[in-house]
Formats: structure tokens, C-alpha cells, sequence
């Protein structure tokens, strides 16, 4: 992954996996940002989507990791086919801070 696409990854990503992403904890590990995914091994993916049908029109997330060490949360991911994920702004990462559903924005009304 080039390091362009890795700045926008972090920027904006989109998990929609109706709250799966808040009930797996990440693994405790520091990552470079350097487009080398060496530094992910060991990290079990968070989400996978094991429907088996693939987005056409849009950006097919297949594999989630989640990792973060004191400072930072990272954040990588792999697609079911060629996609820009950020193309449209049509992806985004909503992450609940205080673990209260009752707090915070709904994204979808």
C-alpha cells in the first residue's frame, strides 16, 4: 500500500459492519507508517466479510485490522477487488470514545 493511500485511510475509512467494529479490542503493537505490512503480523482481523457478495460499485471491504499501542490506533485493511475507498467520501470511521451508545452522533439518523 502506497504511504498517500495510507494518509487517507487514516483520514477517512469506513466500517460498516453494524457495530462490529466496537465489540473487538485491537492488538497492543506499535506500526510504521511505511506501506510495509510486515508489522501487522500476528494482528487477527477485527472484521471479515464472509458473505461472499462482492460491492460492484463501491469499495468491498474484506479484512479489518485493528491496532493501537499508547498513542495511536491503526487502522489496515484488504478489499475484494481494485476500489479507492475514499473516492465519493463516501467512507467513513465512526468510533465510540466512551463506550455509551446513548452519546455521541448516529450516522445513519
Amino acid at each position: 500500500m502506497k504511504i498517500k493511500q495510507m494518509q487517507k485511510l487514516l483520514l477517512g475509512i469506513a466500517i460498516v459492519c453494524t457495530g462490529a467494529a466496537s465489540t473487538f479490542a485491537g492488538t497492543f503493537k506499535s506500526i510504521a507508517i511505511d506501506g510495509n505490512t510486515s508489522d501487522w503480523v500476528g494482528v487477527a482481523p477485527a472484521y471479515t466479510d464472509e458473505d461472499g457478495v462482492n460491492n460492484p460499485t463501491g469499495a468491498d471491504f474484506q479484512n479489518v485490522y485493528l491496532a493501537n499501542d499508547a498513542n495511536y490506533l491503526y487502522i489496515r485493511y484488504t478489499l475484494k477487488q481494485t476500489a479507492d475507498p475514499i473516492d465519493g467520501w463516501n467512507t467513513y470511521i465512526w468510533l465510540d470514545n466512551d463506550n455509551n451508545p446513548t452519546t455521541g452522533y448516529w450516522p445513519f439518523g
